[in-house]
């Protein structure tokens, strides 16, 4: 029997408009619809930053660590999606790992085409190394 949560992915799935379909502008609205409507947790805390150039988010839960660090790279093919919409799921990762989570909102194609994303990854990653944290407190992930 699947988990509660598994069911409620599932409805969602089933009752938000197809993602992969449409022209980018609709691909990238449906992802916000379907994504920015998930509940936030209450003790979850958002800081709205620039890190270097690239506008991001620090997502931190009651237990996170300021010395640990997940820089987070949103979901969407470089293609579609953003910080925001990948905030609850941040906020997921911050409890989990007692991490603050740093969320960027890079640059998406085609208007910015490769290696934009890439580019301001590595720029985030620099501001936090220009920062003071160690590159060994610093985890890289995405979805």
């Amino acid at each position: 029997m699947p988990s509660q949560e598994m069911s409620d992915i599932v409805e969602l799935l089933a009752s938000a408009p197809l993602v992969a379909s449409g022209t980018i502008e609709e691909q990238r609205a449906a992802m916000a619809a379907m994504l920015e409507s998930l509940p936030l947790p209450e003790s979850m805390r958002v800081a709205e930053i620039l890190a270097g150039d690239v506008l991001a988010d620090w997502v931190t839960m009651p237990n996170s660590a300021p010395g640990r660090v997940v820089l987070y790279l949103h979901g969407g093919a470089y293609v579609v999606g953003s910080k925001r919409t990948h905030r609850e799921l941040a906020a997921r990762i911050a409890q989990a790992t007692a991490a603050r989570v740093l969320i960027i909102d890079y640059r998406l194609a085609p208007e910015h085409p490769f290696p934009a994303a890439l580019d301001d990854a590595v720029a985030a990653f620099r501001w936090l190394r220009d920062q003071g944290l160690p590159a060994s407190s610093i985890a890289v992930a995405g979805d």
